[in-house]
């Protein structure tokens, strides 16, 4: 977790190389994806999806596109949507994405969000 928090493409990358599991979920359901995103690391984030990590992961705790909306993460978000992300998956007892967005107030997430929910919803 710690070398996805680190920012540098190259500590996650030694982490994988020496047998470390991109997708299994410590620290309170968060797998290093989550822990990418909730702090805005954009090269890591892209670095995990070329790597095969599910965009839609959910270890108990949200997707990497609801942690991301709820810690304004405007940037990861984008990402996470562009690798095409669910913005209309319900986090149980919490929101979606969208909602999140609209609660911590990050603008940037809404719009985001909201263009994509229109498109999911229309063109699922």
């Amino acid at each position: 977790m710690l070398s996805a928090q680190s920012g540098h493409v190259s500590t996650v990358k030694y982490f994988l190389d020496h047998g470390g599991d991109l997708v299994k979920g410590l620290n309170k359901g968060r797998t290093v994806l989550h822990h990418a995103v909730c702090i805005g690391c954009c090269k890591v984030t892209e670095f995990l999806l070329s790597k095969g990590v599910p965009v839609d992961i959910d270890c108990g705790h949200g997707t990497p596109l609801y942690m991301a909306a709820i810690n304004e993460q405007d940037k990861t978000v984008k990402i996470l949507l562009d690798h095409h992300a669910n913005p209309n998956i319900i986090i149980s007892g919490a929101n979606s994405p969208l909602m999140s967005a609209l609660v911590y107030r990050s603008l940037k997430c809404m719009k985001l969000l909201i263009k994509v929910s229109i498109l999911w919803t229309t063109f699922p």
